[in-house]
């Protein structure tokens, strides 16, 4: 995975190709609700017994790995939307602007394993190219919620601390990239039913939250997204919990849910060093950013920057 280049034309021509057939960019999600296919984990996001890995490649002879998950509780709103339509946007700012020249870029969301889901955990794979889309197109979006202002981010971080397999930290002792994107807290532990029947790990005992998150440290430089219009934008306690495991730069509260893309490219320039605080507003402005994307970025990463 990971060999291909990322073209924002063939991002257009395929949302074009959709539009002209009527096809969903969420094709599963879509074919789900309408009686075309089961609810299930779609096979290309099931991740039970297997690996993601990021690897370099000719094409891509320095690959760096980033992860992005988000929720798809009900609470979460048109966020994973905004995210698959605003991709160049990230690309033009990972690789135009050289925050990132390699970037290999995994999607995936996550849900509540205590609801009833079916499909709590879902995992793309690392990609360079356009082939990133189609994580969304096999994403089903369940906007269930255990009412408990949890939901199962522990397991997510669980399985990329033991499961993603990356060039940049073997080869180079180089940490990835993990962005969560969520308006709740995680669950306190992962339950050894659950890491076994969804991950397929076989574990002695549940592992707590605060050993997930030190597992899934060591690999990737983690951050914690909420929107504005998600459910718990405004709730300080979800805040607190997140400062609490991974220190308040490290949780970035957006006043504009449509600058997602933004800040997560932006984030990964600064701890890259490819930029600083003074080229931020310049380099959203070239990339067509509004001023409200502009000002939600900035002062998102205030701490940061």
């Amino acid at each position: 995975m990971g060999c291909s280049t990322y073209s924002s034309d063939v991002h257009a021509a395929r949302a074009a190709t959709r539009a002209a057939t009527g096809t969903p960019a969420m094709k599963h999600d879509h074919d789900v609700r309408t009686g075309k296919a089961a609810a299930a984990v779609h096979p290309l996001l099931d991740i039970k017994g297997k690996d993601r890995e990021s690897r370099d490649s000719d094409a891509h002879p320095r690959s760096k790995s980033i992860v992005v998950m988000f929720d798809h509780t009900g609470s979460m709103g048109d966020i994973p939307a905004l995210l698959q339509a605003e991709l160049p946007k990230l690309m033009s700012l990972l690789v135009g602007k050289n925050y990132c020249e390699h970037p290999q870029v995994l999607f995936g969301c996550v849900g509540d394993a205590y609801d009833g889901s079916v499909a709590p955990l879902q995992v793309g794979q690392f990609e360079s190219g356009n082939e990133m889309d189609d994580a969304f197109a096999a994403m089903l979006l369940e906007r269930l919620g255990g009412g408990t202002n949890q939901e199962s981010y522990e397991l997510a971080m669980y399985y990329f601390a033991r499961h993603a397999k990356m060039d940049c930290l073997e080869k180079r002792g180089e940490k990835g990239y993990m962005f969560i994107i969520g308006d709740e807290a995680a669950y306190p532990v992962a339950k050894r039913d659950k890491i076994e029947s969804i991950i397929g790990d076989t574990v002695q005992a549940d592992v707590k939250i605060k050993d997930i998150v030190a597992a899934a440290r060591a690999k990737f430089e983690i951050f914690f997204l909420i929107p504005s219009g998600t459910s718990n934008y405004d709730d300080d306690s979800i805040r607190d919990f997140w400062v609490d495991l991974l220190g308040s730069e490290r949780v970035i509260k957006l006043a504009d849910p449509t600058a997602v893309c933004e800040t997560i490219a932006t984030t990964v320039g600064l701890m890259e060093g490819a930029i600083d605080a003074g080229d931020i507003s310049r380099d959203l402005a070239d990339v067509g950013a509004s001023a409200t994307v502009v000002a939600a970025v900035t002062s998102g990463l205030g701490d940061l920057a």
